[in-house]
């Protein structure tokens, strides 16, 4: 019986990039030359005959399917996504229906535990505060991103990689080599390039805390502009000895802290 030719799933290219407020996703594709069983779970499939050639690579006519597949969903999933084909080439789609072919092709975050260890975590360089219980959010993130701009967004506990479904090719075995003698999910220490904090639910792995793409302000580097962007994602009136540790954050403490009058001096 002749075996059936498909791009492995743990290959690097071409992979799609769906963008995203603070965060894009990273997605492995499957491409055959012909309709797959029902079993497939991959979110974004492509079969067709001639796609791919003997050796599993993508051809031309593959590459034309995938385009014309992706132009006709992309008004319809009304959001930009990319198709990374090498290192140095992509197509962008956008929610219009156009393409847009580039050089840069953008990150994104692994969705699939199969793909995790190939993709360095993308961790930005933050400061944060932790949040009593009863606030909006957990943690609020602060960055000096200039001299002029500061950026205060909601944070939480970076997700590192999903446990929870079973790989594509089946049994569990990305799941299995991090897993103890009583089956817990155990951290490894480094993973995706950082190291991991802990586990949310049975099987979630999360790393540093960052901003998590919810509520992003960004304000001028005055303590009382900083306060009050870290209250408005708190959702509630925050502590004196709280908002000064944000403070400490856009300015250190060698420089001194003026806390009153920056903003009517300025």
């Amino acid at each position: 019986m002749k075996s059936k030719v498909r791009i492995e799933a743990t290959r690097g290219y071409p992979h799609l990039v769906t963008l995203g407020v603070g965060r894009n996703i990273r997605w492995a594709i499957d491409v055959t030359n012909s309709l797959v069983a029902a079993e497939d779970r991959r979110a974004h499939a492509f079969h067709a005959p001639g796609t791919i050639s003997a050796d599993g690579r993508l051809t031309d006519t593959g590459r034309r399917v995938i385009i014309e597949a992706l132009a006709r969903k992309a008004p319809t999933s009304k959001s930009t996504m990319c198709m990374v084909w090498a290192p140095d080439d992509c197509t962008y789609f956008m929610p219009d229906g156009t393409t847009v072919d580039g050089r840069t092709p953008p990150d994104g975050e692994p969705i699939y535990p199969e793909e995790y260890e190939a993709v360095a975590a993308a961790i930005r360089d933050v400061r944060y505060i932790v949040l009593p219980d009863d606030c909006d959010v957990p943690y609020v993130c602060i960055r000096r991103i200039d001299a002029d701009h500061v950026e205060v967004a909601s944070g939480a506990r970076m997700i590192l990689g999903h446990f929870d479904e079973l790989p594509f090719e089946g049994p569990g075995s990305e799941l299995r080599r991090h897993l103890d003698a009583s089956g817990s999910l155990v951290l490894p220490d480094p993973f995706r390039g950082t190291r991991p904090t802990g586990v949310g639910g049975d099987a979630t792995m999360l790393g540093p805390v960052q901003p998590d793409g919810g509520t992003v302000t960004i304000v001028p580097p005055w303590p009382q502009k900083v306060f009050e962007a870290c209250e408005t994602i708190a959702g509630r009136r925050l502590p004196a000895e709280m908002l000064q540790a944000a403070w400490r954050a856009v300015d250190p403490p060698e420089k001194g802290m003026m806390l009153v009058g920056a903003l009517e001096a300025a």
